[in-house]
């Protein structure tokens, strides 16, 4: 496969010229254009993982300080999609937002203290005994590349999302 990245850039921000210079600026254009580019910068952390994962030698070595990088780079776009993952299971996954839901103080306080193996023990719990399988970006929280603050402000980021608010009639609410 030949693919020339340079190119490809170079037609995206032409791309986005164009839509300006002929005054065709639309919201959702521009939205679709960032969401990809979410999406495709999580997905290139999992590539540079693997590919430090399962290299060798020198190249070792540095595909794990250009992920390190990455990552921490990519900090504020994982925190957006923990969000809206959090929020797609509100909204599509009830029994699995209610189990959530039922051990969110646990989760909270565990976070709060920095216990992150046994938060990633209990999400785990919580997706298997649904069926589910943990989603790669919630399990990105629990990479030691990233330090306890940072641990915690995504973990807040999903279990927020996670909430489900009081009515007032004291039951339960999206």
């Amino acid at each position: 496969m030949n693919f020339d990245i340079k190119q490809w850039k170079k037609q995206l921000i032409e791309h986005c010229n164009e839509k300006i210079r002929s005054n065709n600026i639309r919201h959702n254009d521009f939205k679709e254009i960032v969401d990809a580019y979410k999406d495709m910068a999580i997905e290139l952390q999992r590539i540079l993982e693997f590919a430090a994962k399962n290299s060798q030698g020198d190249d070792k070595n540095r595909l794990w300080g250009l992920y390190k990088s990455f990552s921490k780079q990519n900090l504020s776009g994982l925190y957006d999609k923990l969000n809206s993952l959090a929020y797609s299971i509100k909204q599509n996954d009830e029994s699995l937002a209610d189990a959530l839901n039922k051990q969110i103080y646990r989760l909270m306080e565990k976070t709060r203290i920095g216990l992150r193996s046994e938060v990633a023990n209990m999400i785990v719990r919580t997706f298997a005994a649904q069926q589910k399988k943990v989603p790669y970006e919630l399990m990105q929280v629990f990479s030691p590349i990233y330090t306890d603050e940072e641990f915690k402000v995504l973990m807040y980021s999903f279990l927020g999302g996670i909430i489900k608010e009081k009515d007032n009639e004291g039951g339960q609410q999206s």
